[in-house]
């Protein structure tokens, strides 16, 4: 090959470099928009781990400061936020065999919505084949931000449900503590074997931190001696099954106390007198998330107390081996 065709081959390999890298830096320059994740398959796979209990493979699909309100469990009162509260949310459910059935679903843009039924220990004591909610569930990336559900009005079994919470749903708030002040509400109820279902949500502690909680005996704020241990408060959630009934805590002798932490246990957080049994009570009113101490004066609609209830049933009804093995001050 002569000079010249070497100069020619070697002008036409580096014009092709040339062309290449600045095909490279445009692309460098402008990279590829992240790929959002199909939001039904994301709801699916929430669902799928949820159902086997895999609170991990639940976190995984939530983002760290996800927003969760769903009409059972312990986020039906304020929503849970974040992978703590979450995770409370879910274990709980893996204590107790809790399933969702998917109905319905279909997204549109970053959000999946439908129907599901939930099914559970509670249902079958109540006479209940399911609970029927609606779901929302919004995706940001690859992660679901934001999930709601709402129960099926009119629904017949949710109603029928709704009567029977009517009858025995116990809500009282918890207030400030001596020391310190993560309000909040309470709501007990009767359950299978004479036991007493205990929910708690108070506005969250400090992040990770376990917040030791019990029954004392007493009135706040000066409560007396640790009667029941409940389940440590974490981000502001606790739920507890006891094995005594219900009318052997509302002799009026009965407080909840929450503690800053067991390395604090003497600051007192949060607490709340257990409401006495009257001989004739007027229909039971539960507390809603924000509204302040019960005045009794706020009627709520029947499907509220078919899904709280259901929901204390469903997230409690695991944990009286683990809530009753604790013990402190």
């Amino acid at each position: 090959m002569t000079t010249k065709m070497w100069t020619l081959v070697g002008v036409v390999l580096m014009l092709a470099a040339f062309l290449a890298g600045i095909g490279g830096l445009r692309d460098g320059g402008t990279p590829a928009k992240a790929q959002e994740a199909d939001p039904a398959e994301l709801y699916q796979q929430f669902v799928e781990a949820f159902n086997a209990g895999d609170t991990a493979g639940v976190l995984a699909v939530f983002a760290e400061d996800a927003e969760v309100s769903v009409t059972i469990f312990s986020c039906v009162l304020s929503p849970c936020v974040g992978h703590d509260a979450i995770q409370r949310f879910a274990e709980t459910a893996a204590s107790i065999n809790v399933s969702f059935t998917i109905v319905s679903i279909e997204a549109s843009g970053n959000t999946a919505t439908g129907q599901q039924e939930v099914r559970g220990d509670v249902t079958q004591f109540a006479g209940v084949d399911r609970i029927l909610q609606t779901f929302t569930a919004e995706v940001t990336g690859d992660k679901i931000s934001s999930l709601q559900t709402e129960p099926v009005e009119g629904d017949e079994q949710n109603d029928a449900m709704g009567e029977w919470l009517r009858a025995n749903l116990v809500g009282f708030s918890m207030g400030p503590g001596r020391d310190a002040d993560q309000s909040g509400a309470v709501l007990m109820e009767p359950t299978i074997g004479d036991r007493t279902l205990v929910f708690v949500d108070v506005e969250p502690g400090p992040a990770g931190v376990l917040q030791p909680i019990h029954i004392h005996e007493g009135s706040c704020p000066d409560v007396g001696a640790v009667a029941f241990p409940l389940q440590d408060v974490l981000a502001g959630k606790s739920g507890t099954v006891l094995d005594l009934p219900i009318d052997d805590l509302r002799t009026g002798d009965f407080a909840i106390n929450v503690h800053q932490s067991a390395d604090e246990a003497g600051v007192y957080v949060s607490c709340g007198d257990i409401p006495a049994l009257a001989a004739e009570e007027p229909e039971t009113t539960a507390p809603v998330a924000g509204s302040g101490p019960l005045d009794g004066g706020n009627a709520l609609p029947i499907w509220w107390f078919a899904i709280v209830g259901a929901g204390m049933l469903l997230v409690l009804g695991g944990l009286a081996t683990r809530g009753s093995a604790r013990r402190g001050g």
